[in-house]
């Protein structure tokens, strides 16, 4: 069901059912290592693995409150997503 469906369903006063899945964490828990062992298994070329594993390597991070700024941690998990 598309969201036109929806709203018009809405409108017309009709039970309207949706089910909607927000997957944005999942991205925060993904293992480097498996993502390449992923990769290999389904015969990605070295060009494009290495890619990928070059822009997973030694990604590091901090917290920031106010004015003072935790030290840097490497990350081993998860993958960047937006304007990181």
């Amino acid at each position: 069901m598309d969201g036109r469906l929806i709203f018009i369903n809405f409108n017309s006063s009709r039970i309207t059912q949706g089910i909607f899945f927000d997957f944005s964490k999942a991205f925060d828990t993904v293992d480097h290592d498996i993502v390449i062992q992923k990769l290999t298994f389904y015969n990605f070329i070295d060009n494009s693995k290495d890619f990928i594993k070059y822009n997973l390597a030694n990604k590091k991070c901090l917290c920031k409150l106010n004015h003072a700024n935790s030290s840097f941690l490497t990350l081993k998990k998860g993958i960047p997503q937006g304007s990181v």
